[in-house]
């Protein structure tokens, strides 16, 4: 578990610039606590942009599939 809070706070920092705490990320994570309004929309910005390249990724795994598809 800590291998993948240390992966989200490096790359929440990489994409806002925030710099979040391990326990931030653990109780945003398991529910708890009630944190600042901009910490949630520095995770949230991170989701999104994990869902955006998850899309990208499967778009062009279909357009190569398809490619490949149309050559046969």
């Amino acid at each position: 578990m800590d291998y993948t809070i240390e992966t989200v706070r490096r790359e929440v920092r990489d994409l806002t610039g925030e710099r979040i705490g391990k326990s931030t990320v653990e109780n945003f994570y398991y529910g708890k606590g009630d944190p600042k309004f901009t910490t949630v929309m520095s995770i949230m910005r991170w989701v999104e942009s994990k869902e955006i390249a998850s899309l990208d990724n499967n778009n062009v795994s279909s357009a190569n599939n398809n490619n490949e598809n149309n050559m046969e």
